[in-house]
């Protein structure tokens, strides 16, 4: 009685432990985003506070120039923040475009998400500090904006910085919360186990129930991951700067414009540019096909001096055609195209097929290439440029196999080790800022079900089917008609169906490692080798009365077990949040 005492209580703890711990971790991430939030805002409001107790602060910004603009360029809290100063009469000096010795104060009018903010207007004309949110009027995204007043002086330092940068699911949050769930599907398992070992009064009926109920929950555990997975799998690439505030691109312009005068390539000349796609074809998993509209919008300055036209820069093919040019009264022209191209497709998460979360990806350059070009998406173009709102994109747009996720603009810092001729480097190399068309997408779960899933599982039922008719009962054996001759035939024809299909699927796929679904099929292949090799051993009682022990009770038990711990830790392994 002793014995059987210890034997449940060891299993319990066990339970207990990874209960506690999937709870533990679980219950973290609860509060983890207003933690991240409330730390950023901390840090940033500490660094205000520093910046503004410096000397001759106020005299910095009147005389604005290089040092305002270091002082600003010290303000880049984030890569989606946009600093400035304000005085009390709603005058705003920003970056210094012109490069004049003194910048100019702008209207806050010029300003269309800063110009009816009552919060903002209200701390600045009493010159006072404090932070808050608030949605923009123009990308419908939600900002926080810091406020910090110059003591002795009519100015305020102002930081917007765009909340979704900060307060996204950080990759530590994803793990605490993918291995809190782990943890409570392995505790559950177990619990469900022992009761369905423990219940039971005969033997057999215990291995039956408690493996039975094992591979169920299991099963369900799997589902949940891979559901999870998919579903806070999120493109996330930490290089690119995210276009959607205009005064977030203009800020980050200004920077670049900066680095650019230091190494002597002269000031960039910013040309408006609008895409919409009307057609997305994946012609295979490393070419897709885009059909749609281009847009480019030259001032009065730059008609004559900067060549209109774009190309894309990953594009094996492409096809233009001119629908619209026209003259504004201002001066200003528009020309708009009809394009059709098939571009590289780097799809990065191959190996977390049928559940992955891809970015395809249109590279835009202008034609003119050494005149300091850098296209700025015309953000006003768009109804919404908020990233679910899929700006740019048709909206009876269908993708087989694909379900579009978020549409949007970025900036990527790209390295080249040539000057190409026409810059100007110290190293030899320069940076140079591409304008990428971004298009979120998440596989379709049903297709991959129907065309991988359910074949899979209907082969391992008809495994162990053929495990079922293994018996050392001769009047059974007689009436299943079990002979190793006949399991080894049939499991040979099996594994050659579902071995053709795997290749099928990688070539699909063009996976050059092993992607999750590989284990499905390697699990299947086991378990063709275990029950061939279990129908020879029961042809021996004999000599191998474990395996002949209950009428092959341990095998047959054990099959469903092994197929969905293997694939559990597979999952474990192929869908732990990586940066």
């Amino acid at each position: 009685m002793k014995n059987i005492k210890t034997s449940i209580a060891i299993p319990i703890i066990f339970i207990w432990l990874f209960l506690v711990l999937g709870i533990t971790l679980i219950v973290k991430t609860v509060n983890y985003e207003s933690y991240t939030e409330l730390k950023f805002i901390d840090k940033t409001t500490k660094t205000l506070q520093k910046t503004v107790s410096e000397k001759g602060l106020n005299e910095i910004i009147d005389e604005g120039g290089a040092k305002f603009n270091k002082l600003l360029t010290k303000l880049d809290i984030a890569q989606n923040s946009f600093a400035l100063a304000i005085d009390s009469d709603k005058k705003i000096k920003i970056y210094n475009k012109t490069k004049a010795e003194v910048s100019e104060s702008l209207d806050i009018s010029i300003f269309p998400h800063l110009k009816d903010n009552k919060e903002l207007i209200d701390l600045v004309t009493k010159h006072q500090s404090g932070h808050f949110e608030f949605i923009s009027n123009t990308s419908k995204e939600k900002l926080y904006c810091f406020v910090e007043a110059v003591p002795s002086s009519k100015w305020c330092l102002v930081v917007t910085v765009l909340k979704d940068s900060i307060v996204m699911k950080t990759i530590k949050e994803k793990r605490y919360y993918f291995s809190g769930i782990a943890c409570c599907i392995i505790s559950f398992t177990m619990l469900i186990t022992l009761l369905g070992w423990l219940f039971p009064k005969n033997i057999k009926n215990k291995f039956w129930y408690s493996s039975s109920l094992f591979s169920i929950v299991l099963a369900l555990g799997i589902s949940m991951l891979c559901v999870f997975s998919n579903k806070f799998n999120d493109y996330e690439s930490p290089q690119e700067i995210s276009l959607t505030d205009q005064n977030i691109i203009e800020g980050f312009l200004d920077k670049y414009d900066n680095q650019l005068a230091e190494e002597g390539n002269g000031q960039i000349n910013r040309v408006k540019v609008g895409i919409f796609l009307k057609n997305i074809d994946f012609e295979s998993s490393t070419k897709v096909n885009y059909s749609g509209y281009l847009w480019e919008k030259l001032t009065k300055e730059q008609v004559g001096n900067i060549e209109p036209g774009l190309y894309f820069s990953d594009s094996f093919k492409s096809k233009f055609q001119q629908l619209y040019e026209k003259d504004n009264p201002d001066g200003s022209k528009v020309y708009v195209w009809y394009f059709e191209c098939r571009l590289s497709a780097d799809l990065q998460e191959k190996k977390l097929y049928p559940f992955d979360v891809e970015a395809v990806k249109v590279r835009l350059r202008s034609r003119d290439f050494g005149n300091n070009v850098i296209l700025v998406p015309d953000t006003k173009d768009y109804v919404d440029v908020e990233p679910h709102a899929k700006p740019g994109i048709y909206n009876q747009m269908t993708i087989p196999g694909w379900n579009i996720s978020e549409s949007f603009f970025t900036y990527l810092k790209e390295q080249y080790d040539s000057t190409f001729g026409v810059f100007h480097s110290h190293t030899g190399s320069i940076v140079y800022t591409e304008l990428y068309f971004n298009v979120i997408l998440r596989r379709s779960f049903l297709g991959s079900f129907i065309s991988i899933f359910l074949p899979i599982f209907v082969t391992l039922v008809m495994i162990f089917i053929l495990l079922l008719t293994c018996s050392n009962d001769e009047e059974r054996s007689k009436h299943l008609g079990f002979s190793a001759g006949a399991i080894l035939a049939s499991t040979a024809a099996l594994f050659f169906v579902v071995i053709v299909a795997q290749i099928d699927l990688r070539d699909k796929v063009a996976a050059d490692g092993l992607i999750y679904m590989d284990i499905y099929y390697f699990v299947t292949y086991f378990e063709f080798m275990l029950v061939s090799i279990n129908s020879i051993l029961m042809c021996w009682p004999d000599k191998f009365k474990w395996v002949a022990w209950e009428d092959n009770i341990l095998v047959k038990s054990t099959f469903w077990p092994i197929v969905t711990s293997i694939i559990f830790i597979a999952t474990l392994f192929y869908y732990f949040p990586r940066i």
